[in-house]
């Protein structure tokens, strides 16, 4: 019988070989943010936000304890070249590298491992977890539905500032649980030029041509990163301060001309890495958005069916073949206002039984008043932290 898990779930080097760890990784989770998007968001008509750092790290712990079937069909929605082995420590050599070096934005990606009493765990997968990728381990009583739940809970809250609580309720748990995975992400910055709030006014914002809704819209004039071609306008928002690999976070706005559908995801990245100096008269609203994914028919969809069936492979987890995915949650939360940005996620995967600026030159107007892309972007290896859509603030 399918025993249970569940799994919550984001350096610089001389040695060349990290470097191209740290290259396929790029790679590797904007790869996930894109695929994910197009296959699963981009034909609701609601308001998204997901963080594919975060969920590629959640992943990432379930991918390390697979085999076989199971662990190919991970390993391609990952889209990793990186081997079990290496990746842990290069995703936290990785991670480490986007921390704040000058404490002008608040950055963390924490994991942990929670296991019930008496659980065995092989030690080549706990030493993954905790000496590779750093995550804390903490002993649980599982069969206290209650107080476990409670203990993960405070943990997320703490990780995420307050902004993401009681995330695992007593019946996501169950006496059969034998461990849990909890990887959680939070971000807080400053723009570098903040907009002023007596210049943000009330307009329309136009869903469709026919649906619109009153809105508070902020603007200002300035020198911002700036792409255009015949199907959309990309806007970068630069926070304040630098990070370990000497590169700044942004917020990026990705603006179609007629819809969203003309924008491909996957193209982000590189008009992100070809926006040049531009003046631009910005105007864009302000908006706070927190969704819930059940991630499982999204994964599916995506390509790893096999690890929510009685096929699952996680043997290297405890050498046996008796676990598979039953429950996998991601949530998130954005907020976007004239100071800046504060946004976290978390995601959870549970295993169970069954399975340049010139004067004269006029400004260029970006103005997001209809449906547009947003998230964050780590300006050095061009990951996606955050991806979402804005269908109505």
């Amino acid at each position: 019988m399918k025993k249970q898990i569940f799994a919550l779930g984001a350096l610089a080097s001389l040695i060349p070989s990290l470097f191209f760890a740290s290259d396929s990784l790029s790679n590797s989770i904007n790869s996930l943010s894109s695929n994910f998007y197009q296959e699963t968001l981009a034909s609701s008509d609601r308001n998204e936000i997901f963080s594919p750092f975060c969920l590629f790290n959640c992943l990432s712990m379930v991918y390390v304890g697979s085999d076989g079937d199971t662990k190919e069909e991970i390993r391609h929605v990952l889209g990793l070249e990186l081997s079990q082995e290496d990746l842990p420590l290069s995703l936290k050599n990785f991670s480490d590298g986007l921390l704040s070096k000058d404490g002008l934005f608040q950055f963390n990606s924490a994991n942990s491992l929670w296991t019930n009493q008496n659980t065995f765990i092989l030690p080549s997968y706990f030493n993954s977890i905790q000496g590779d990728l750093g995550a804390s381990v903490t002993p649980l009583d599982f069969s206290d539905t209650r107080q476990s739940s409670a203990a993960i809970n405070d943990w997320i809250k703490e990780q995420t500032k307050g902004l993401l609580k009681d995330v695992i309720g007593p019946r996501d748990i169950s006496k059969t649980t034998q461990l849990m995975l909890v990887s959680a992400l939070y971000f807080k910055g400053y723009f570098q030029k903040p907009f002023l709030a007596r210049l943000t006014r009330d307009d329309l914002f136009y869903k469709t041509s026919s649906d619109t809704k009153l809105v508070s819209m902020m603007s200002q004039k300035g020198t911002f990163s700036y792409y255009e071609n015949e199907k959309v306008q990309v806007i970068l928002l630069p926070f304040a301060g630098e990070n370990v690999s000497d590169s700044q976070m942004a917020c990026f706005l990705v603006l179609p001309k007629n819809s969203l559908e003309d924008v491909d995801a996957s193209a982000i990245p590189q008009m992100i890495r070809s926006a040049k100096d531009v003046k631009v008269d910005i105007t864009i609203p302000r908006f706070e958005i927190h969704p819930r994914y059940d991630l499982i028919p999204m994964l599916s969809k995506l390509g790893m069916p096999s690890a929510f069936s009685s096929k699952a492979d996680f043997s290297k987890i405890n050498g046996k073949f008796d676990l598979c995915i039953n429950k996998a949650i991601h949530e998130a939360v954005f907020s976007l206002n004239e100071r800046g940005v504060t946004a976290a996620a978390v995601t959870a995967i549970g295993v169970g039984h069954t399975c340049v600026r010139v004067e004269e030159t006029p400004a260029v107007a970006f103005t997001a008043n209809h449906p547009f892309l947003f998230g964050i972007v780590d300006l050095n290896s061009n990951v996606m932290l955050f991806l979402g859509k804005m269908m109505e603030p």
